[in-house]
């Protein structure tokens, strides 16, 4: 690999952010397969590609998200993710990186970490799809382990890398897994699938306040160890 295609790898990988503010150009089906078929590119334990993924646009999307919205104001408290999106008594260091996340995102818009009201209507945001042109949601079989979420995974950070590589952005949202019983009635995901993340794909608002957010990274010697090398 020379070097001019190092650098445009290195650039794609730290250039692709979780966009929370989307323009409404819209992002055609071709693009969205170039997308699927680089992403099903994926590696997976004995190739056993344990994924699915579920794209919706248009007027689909649209009453999607009405449908979202309105689960979410009458009875949130009526929805729960099926597995839960934080561990109970979350530990140290995760809950110190979690608040550290809401003090830089919320401080960036200008809410106060007390502005309840105001920080409620930045997570119903979540239930539009943050105005993105699409949204998809990845799943896999409720019958498979640990290790095909960790597929899952892969999965989604190649459709994110693949879909930058052409100018969309994205946000992957476990947020939306609370309402997997909402989508379930709109898409055709059957209760064989458990719902792992959903994701707003479009193109970023460049303009707005959540554009500028860089979110801290933890260093190299937080989360790596290297042994038996000089």
């Amino acid at each position: 690999m020379d070097d001019g295609a190092l650098q445009a790898i290195d650039q794609l990988v730290k250039a692709r952010r979780s966009i929370r503010r989307f323009t409404d150009r819209p992002v055609s089906k071709r693009l969205l397969i170039e997308v699927l078929d680089i992403a099903g590119s994926a590696p997976s334990n004995s190739n056993m590609q344990p994924w699915r993924v579920y794209l919706v646009g248009g007027a689909a999307k649209d009453k999607l998200a009405q449908a979202l919205t309105e689960a979410h104001q009458k009875s949130p408290a009526d929805y729960q993710p099926e597995r839960p999106m934080y561990a109970p008594n979350l530990p140290i260091p995760y809950s110190d990186r979690l608040q550290l996340f809401g003090r830089v995102f919320y401080g960036a818009l200008g809410i106060d970490r007390t502005d309840m009201e105001a920080r409620g209507r930045q997570t119903a945001r979540n239930l539009i799809f943050f105005d993105a042109p699409i949204a998809a949601f990845f799943t896999v079989d409720r019958r498979l382990e640990a290790g095909s979420w960790f597929d899952c995974g892969l999965l989604a950070q190649t459709f994110m890398l693949a879909a930058k590589a052409r100018g969309l952005d994205t946000c992957p949202q476990i947020f939306l897994t609370k309402y997997h019983s909402v989508v379930r009635r709109h898409l055709p995901i059957d209760d064989s699938q458990i719902m792992l993340c959903g994701m707003s794909i479009g193109y970023a608002d460049t303009s707005c306040a959540e554009y500028t957010i860089n979110m801290p990274r933890v260093p190299i010697d937080e989360f790596a160890s290297i042994v038996g090398l000089e």
